[in-house]
Parts: C-alpha cells; sequence; structure tokens
C-alpha cells in the first residue's frame, strides 16, 4: 500500500484546508465501458453536459478509472473532458505486472457551457485483452486534494484509511476479476465490463472521527482513494 501526501491539479492552500464550507456532492455520470478482446486499445466514453451547473463556483470533476488488460507489456491511461486531459490523482498501473487496476482523476473547473464528451482511455503496442470502466462524480467548492492511497492486491474485507475531517470529502476506487460486495460507504456506482471487470465508485464525507475506511468483500481487489478538500 502506497501512500500520497500533495496538492494536485488545483493549487490547495492552507486557507483550504480550514476552510469553513463543504466540498458538496452534485450528480455522477456514467458508467461508461468499452472491452477490446484482441486489440492494444479501447476507450470508454460518453456525453457529460453541466449545463445545469453553471454558476456554481470551484467545481470539479472527479474520475474513476478501472481496468484490466490481459498479457505483458506497459499500458498507458488517460482520462479527459472536452478533449483536455485530465491530471492523475494515484492509483495502479501495470508497471507491477498486475492485470487489475483502479485509478483517480480530477478536472478543475470543467466548462458548463453544454454536451462535451466525457473520456477514460487505455492503449498500449504489446499487450491484448482489454476492458474499461469509468464513471464521474460532480462535486463543488472544491479547492485541492492530497492523502492519495493507492492498495493493490489487498484481501477480501482490507479497508484502506483516509483522513478526511469536517468538510472534507474521501473517494475511492476499486477493481477485480469478480463481484465485490459489503462495500462500506456510500456506493456511487457498481459494474461489469464483458464480465471479467467488476468496479466500484464511492465516497464519504469527513466528520469528527478524522478518517473513513473503504472495503469491499468477495476476494482479493485493488483500492485507490484520495481527500477533496474545500475552497472556501
Amino acid at each position: 500500500m502506497t501512500r500520497v501526501s500533495r496538492r494536485g491539479a488545483i493549487a490547495a492552500s492552507t486557507q483550504a484546508a480550514a476552510a469553513s464550507a463543504p466540498v458538496l456532492f452534485q450528480t455522477t455520470f456514467g458508467q461508461f465501458t468499452n472491452s477490446n478482446s484482441f486489440g492494444t486499445s479501447t476507450t470508454a466514453s460518453g456525453a457529460v453536459d453541466l449545463s445545469a451547473y453553471s454558476g456554481i463556483p470551484n467545481l470539479a470533476l472527479v474520475m474513476a478509472l478501472n481496468w484490466y488488460a490481459n498479457g505483458g507489456g506497459t499500458t498507458t491511461f488517460g482520462c479527459s473532458y472536452n478533449g483536455v486531459a485530465a491530471t492523475l490523482m494515484g492509483g495502479q498501473d501495470r508497471s507491477g505486472g498486475a492485470n487489475y487496476g483502479s485509478q483517480l482523476w480530477i478536472f478543475p473547473n470543467p466548462p458548463t457551457d453544454g454536451s462535451h464528451p466525457l473520456a477514460g482511455i487505455q492503449s498500449s503496442g504489446t499487450n491484448t485483452g482489454r476492458n474499461i470502466w469509468l464513471m464521474a462524480w460532480l462535486w463543488s467548492n472544491v479547492g485541492g486534494y492530497d492523502n492519495v492511497v493507492s492498495a493493490p492486491g489487498i484481501s477480501s474485507g482490507t479497508a484502506i484509511t483516509i483522513p478526511v475531517g469536517a468538510n472534507q470529502v474521501a473517494v475511492n476506487a476499486m477493481s477485480a476479476g469478480h463481484t465485490l460486495g459489503n462495500y462500506s460507504q456510500t456506493q456511487r456506482a457498481a459494474s461489469a465490463v464483458a464480465n471479467t471487470l467488476r468496479g466500484l465508485a464511492g465516497d464519504a464525507a469527513g466528520d469528527a472521527s478524522g478518517s473513513k475506511d473503504f472495503s469491499a468483500t468477495g476476494g482479493t481487489y485493488n483500492s485507490v482513494g484520495a481527500r477533496l478538500l474545500p475552497a472556501a
């Protein structure tokens, strides 16, 4: 299990950590899936219209990207909105040789002028047998992120813990090659792709307890979590 504590794509100041207004959930988009069993790349995408949220300050799209890739070789990943690349918060890639992984991406201040494509991409020139699953949350009053925790290959029921306090939110994605159940926090989405990749995504609002645990059961799985900080 690795932990990354850093300020991310959004400039997060000391005021953000002490801000009095909460990070607020707005809605979710997806799930977008795709499978390309004998190719070397695949994209999961769909149209997302944020016009109903125009005028809300400090919006951020947070994306859960769960993937499966068979065979050897390296694989690259990406997420975008309206053709503009999102920023990787953290998660697993194929550097450790794993066939499954989960990633979290963030896109601050997305355009709210109508419908634009939201996409998750998996590509390489070597391995084949790939599936991809993408879900996005829309949050408001987001000033930054930190406390990224990546945990590949953890056993059934094992939790990752995200330090998260009042007015902050912890987000999470999980992936496995089997059905996951008994999710420990608010589950926003769950899906299967080609009966191979099972993905989950969820979140938990921070409180006086100071941390939130994310776990599931059903077998070994991959997990990644991060903390969203308020802007004001």
